[in-house]
């Protein structure tokens, strides 16, 4: 199930929230675009627009979930805030990289715009509008299993993807001082495994161990060339830790999408 919170009074008002349009990216990723008066639909960190802008009026949320159905990969709002603020939604397409275009039309005069953008102003009382997603090349994908003290381990990206560019592999609240293993594969396996999910398909199993504050860095200097825009890794590191069924604790899932080379 997707939307916003049972019980939420601006859901049941004239507009509530409809799903106008979906579109599937290469791996059945699904982004979903809605009409919606309720302030309470999900949204990620990473939200361009966390918030509704105008109760009394209408936004648009745009939500991409994973094949399964199992993770918010991104949600956000996207709006004005004037005060004859209406904004609908008609269709929603994706590219390689699984980054959403929606269009749609707009009676906010403040709407969000970008620099270079061919029309930056409303010139009547309702415009159209074109809109992309840049999403991270980096996003969970995939549940973790807890150890030691009912912590978490958690795994995160940072750098652009782009060849020869830096960034780096972050792990944190694992148990430190431990031996470690990071998972990395070209597909998404998801398998029980010493009672958590197995999330990358195996390609490579690389060893490595904590630090004394339960975290680690894997660095890189130049990201590699010649990996196609669109295609994908995902990364898993799995900790040894007695606290953890069977012995051990896993981080989330993590995919990386491939950039477009700029």
């Amino acid at each position: 199930m997707f939307g916003p919170a049972p019980g939420d009074s601006a859901s049941r008002q004239k507009l509530g929230w409809v799903p106008q349009e979906i579109a599937l990216d290469t791996d059945a990723d699904c982004s979903v675009v809605t009409n919606t008066n309720s302030g309470n639909f999900p949204v990620t960190p990473d939200a361009i627009d966390p918030i509704m802008n105008k109760p009394t009026g209408s936004d648009v949320h745009v939500a991409k979930l994973s094949a399964d159905g199992s993770t918010l990969l991104h949600g956000t709002f996207i709006g004005g805030s004037t005060p004859t603020d209406l904004e609908l939604a008609y269709g929603i397409a994706v590219d390689l990289q699984g980054n959403p275009y929606i269009t749609g039309y707009t009676l906010a005069g403040n709407f969000p715009t970008t620099p270079g953008a061919f029309d930056t102003h409303l010139d009547g009382s309702t415009g159209l509008f074109v809109v992309k997603l840049d999403l991270s090349p980096w996003g969970n994908d995939g549940p973790g299993l807890t150890g030691t003290g009912g912590l978490l381990p958690v795994l995160s990206g940072s750098g652009t993807l782009q060849p020869h560019s830096p960034g780096a592999l972050h792990l944190v609240d694992a148990k430190p001082l431990s031996p470690c293993w990071l998972i990395v594969g070209v597909s998404k396996l998801s398998a029980p495994f010493k009672g958590g999910t197995f999330v990358p398909s195996p390609l490579l199993v690389v060893p490595l161990a904590t630090n004394a504050q339960g975290s680690l860095t894997l660095a890189w200097t130049a990201w590699p060339s010649g990996l196609p825009a669109g295609s994908k890794l995902w990364f898993q590191v799995w900790v040894a830790d007695p606290g953890g069924p069977s012995g051990y604790a896993a981080s989330n899932g993590l995919r990386a999408v491939m950039p477009v080379v700029a």
